[in-house]
């Protein structure tokens, strides 16, 4: 089994994604799943990527983020896009979204269905 930390845990503290990466090595994870936000932020650091990662023995197999499914079409693919570019240069295969931003409880069938035809809509330009 791979164990790989998520990012997003940390979203309430300030540390540097540098800080959690010797971390989570020294304290044997495989992985970081690394948070859309930590990735946007690290964009114009251009030695930040999979092969840095990789020389502290460390992967990112998939990036977590809130895609915007609750707005037009057009925010929506240019949100998804970005995440599939970010999840290129950081060598994830994976992507993971929340869906939504309210409890199963409180989403009425409509607004499950729209949910569910954005996350196809997001599925099919991910693919």
């Amino acid at each position: 089994m791979r164990l790989s930390l998520c990012t997003i845990t940390f979203r309430h503290h300030l540390l540097s994604l540098e800080d959690i990466a010797r971390w989570a090595a020294a304290n044997d994870f495989q992985g970081i799943e690394l948070w859309g936000a930590h990735a946007r932020n690290m964009q114009h650091m251009t030695d930040r990527n999979a092969d840095w990662m990789a020389a502290l023995g460390l992967s990112v197999p998939m990036l977590s983020d809130y895609l915007p499914l609750d707005e037009d079409l057009a925010s929506l693919r240019h949100a998804t896009s970005n995440l599939c570019r970010l999840a290129g240069r950081w060598g994830a295969r994976k992507v993971r979204t929340f869906a939504g931003k309210s409890a199963s409880r409180d989403t009425s069938p409509e607004a499950r269905w729209r949910l569910s035809a954005r996350l196809k809509d997001a599925c099919m330009m991910a693919q």
